[in-house]
């Protein structure tokens, strides 16, 4: 129900931007991608960050790079929501036995740390209970062909694009996250009063920030503030196997 709204408003910024139609771009760069079979992840759940964050609840956007390109047997260990592993496509999801999942696992420690909660042996790596607090997890691009990492990502860059430009829309401040080289290249579009908090070349070290605690005072402590003022419960992903809403 909230991804026809997020389309409504996407489709407007990026005609706003483009010589070509937002639906000519959809039907002749995207399309053929979603159809493709060795595409990740699977079609229905390409747009999930959009079905599970309604646009006037949106607190936080954390942008990477693409979904992860592995597939276990038909079973792909994207979800749609950037970061996020399938639960389904593993054997384990235990913390220490999360394949494939560096960043994810540095992210839990990260929330971990800041929040000084325990992260149990079977973490939410669905992170869905981040979603619905708001939360934009979303990639640079939205698909890669399996096994072949950033494979889509010029496809999708007038759509990312339309999105942060749509996003500008809103009074109240956004906090962005921008973890990756491909992310940082958007940076000029997000605008006043929006707000950029990490700035790195890879996801897997963008949180180690909050992992030095005896550094803290002189850094950003992004999910123990963003907790405060925000009201965002990050502590949700650290102590469930999957999103029970």
């Amino acid at each position: 129900k909230y991804r026809k709204d997020w389309f409504a408003r996407i489709r407007k910024a990026h005609n706003a931007f483009s010589e070509i139609s937002f639906g000519c771009y959809y039907r002749t760069r995207l399309s053929p991608l979603l159809d493709d079979p060795k595409t990740t992840p699977k079609r229905k759940d390409t747009f999930k960050a959009f079905d599970l964050v309604p646009f006037e609840k949106v607190k936080v956007v954390i942008l990477g790079q693409d979904p992860y390109y592995q597939v276990s047997g038909k079973v792909p260990y994207a979800t749609g929501l950037a970061f996020a592993l399938n639960p389904r496509a593993l054997k384990k999801t235990r913390l220490n036995s999360l394949k494939g999942g560096k960043s994810l696992r540095t992210i839990l420690k990260a929330i971990a740390s800041e929040l000084g909660q325990n992260i149990s042996d079977s973490p939410a790596i669905d992170l869905e209970t981040l979603a619905h607090e708001g939360v934009l997890l979303l990639n640079t691009a939205l698909t890669v062909k399996h096994n072949l990492p950033k494979s889509h990502l010029k496809a999708w860059k007038n759509f990312t694009a339309a999105v942060l430009l749509a996003l500008n829309s809103k009074k109240d401040p956004i906090y962005y996250v921008l973890t990756c080289e491909s992310a940082k290249a958007f940076a000029p579009l997000i605008l006043a009063p929006h707000k950029i908090f990490f700035n790195y070349k890879h996801p897997s070290r963008c949180w180690r920030v909050s992992l030095r605690p005896k550094q803290r005072k002189t850094e950003i402590c992004f999910f123990r503030d963003t907790k405060k003022q925000l009201g965002i419960n990050w502590g949700s992903v650290l102590s469930t196997t999957t999103s029970n809403r």
